[in-house]
């Protein structure tokens, strides 16, 4: 067996995993305390001021993509196009949500990540694995990542509360990114670029998981602002990797 049919296997190994695991698992709803971040001083007559203001640089990512160099190639041009629409509008739905947070706002923050999601994980799809497969479910990827949004809402909506499609959605692809990663390191292109993008995400969500009180309770700005910048400079780095594989 070739390196990479193993490679697709195992994706789609996991992928049965994932969906097996959501079936048959218990509901999730969303935890109550997610919505309690540290700063909620009120600056300007805006509420949880540095929470709401720190998404800019998401909009300011986003609109590099939309300065670059087209590609004569649609499924790139299209690429470029979500993901830059992914982090415009997770800028202004993160603002949207941390002004009021709360389940029905971060509907707003989910759906924009979720497209920013679904549009890497294709390219990387039409890089290493398979460009018919990356071409032919990159929509229906993208409808279905939303339905899972929407599907969380209405479930806590009538007072259940269910994350499990939610959760595939977000975390399938960075699994299966790791797995990509691991079968063709050597041969990915702009693989700097990547490498970059998850250093910086892991420190976004430490700061975010671990320091958020900490720091507002020590030094006044909070581990969540932190946070929202790591994630938009691990966006910058998405950024050149895309302009990098698209333009090459």
């Amino acid at each position: 067996m070739k390196r990479e049919e193993l490679m697709q296997y195992i994706l789609g190994f996991v992928l049965i995993t994932f969906i097996i695991g959501s079936v048959i698992g218990k509901h999730i709803p969303q935890d109550a305390s997610y919505h309690d971040f540290a700063d909620d001083c009120t600056h300007y007559s805006i509420p949880n001021f540095w929470n709401v203001i720190s998404n800019i640089p998401f909009i300011l990512c986003g609109l590099l993509f939309f300065v670059s160099t087209k590609n004569k190639n649609y499924f790139f041009n299209l690429i470029r196009k979500l993901m830059g629409i992914g982090f415009i509008t997770t800028g202004i739905g993160s603002g949207f949500y941390h002004w009021s947070p709360n389940n029905y706002t971060l509907v707003w923050d989910r759906i924009p990540m979720t497209i920013v999601f679904v549009s890497f994980f294709h390219l990387l799809i039409h890089q290493k694995v398979s460009e018919n497969i990356a071409k032919n479910s990159l929509i229906p990827s993208l409808l279905l990542g939303i339905l899972s949004v929407v599907y969380w809402i209405y479930t806590e909506h009538t007072g259940i509360g269910d994350l499990r499609f939610y959760i595939i959605i977000q975390f399938y692809p960075l699994v299966a990114t790791f797995i990509i990663l691991a079968f063709s390191w050597k041969t990915i292109k702009g693989r700097f670029w990547i490498f970059s993008a998850f250093i910086f995400y892991i420190f976004a969500k430490f700061f975010e998981t671990q320091l958020d009180e900490f720091l507002f309770n020590t030094l006044h700005f909070s581990g969540h602002t932190i946070k929202h910048l790591f994630a938009a400079a691990a966006g910058i780095s998405l950024y050149y990797w895309v302009k990098k594989t698209t333009n090459d």
